[in-house]
């Protein structure tokens, strides 16, 4: 399960460190079991990872591990630029952006395992506090 984390996660800091989710940067992203401060911030990314199951596919313990991994991402309420009102367009452009990273049949690899993205939801946008946000859930598998 390590390497299936390592792997999801890398290509999601691989994407923000080619700028392919825009205007979003590696300390723009909160982790599970990290404190995180989003003050300030202009938008950022919430990760979490929950393995679902794994299987013994043989005797000899080849393992098929199936999960989910979310993305949330995150805007301010009235989002703005200047004086130009964003509404959603932002959360749609992260959304846009994530979903051109972890695509079906996408892979993702680390210390010699390989996890293959399945597909991709999504949940309406919902206001909490000052942000207006939309989780991203990723299925995937590593055989």
């Amino acid at each position: 399960m390590i390497d299936t984390y390592q792997a999801l996660v890398g290509r999601l800091t691989n994407a923000i460190g080619n700028s392919e989710i825009a205007n979003i940067a590696l300390d723009d992203v909160a982790y599970e079991n990290m404190e995180y401060d989003p003050s300030g911030k202009d938008a950022w990314l919430a990760v979490d990872y929950m393995p679902a199951s794994i299987d013994s596919l043989a005797k000899d313990r080849f393992d098929e591990e199936n999960g989910l991994f979310q993305i949330s991402a995150y805007v301010p309420l009235n989002d703005r630029t200047g004086d130009i009102p964003r509404g959603v367009l932002r959360l749609i452009q992260l959304t846009d952006d994530i979903q051109n990273i972890f695509y079906n049949n996408a892979t993702a690899t680390a210390n010699g395992q390989t996890v293959y993205i399945q597909d991709s939801t999504l949940t309406p946008a919902a206001s909490s506090e000052s942000w207006m946000s939309t989780i991203i859930t990723i299925n995937y598998v590593r055989n």
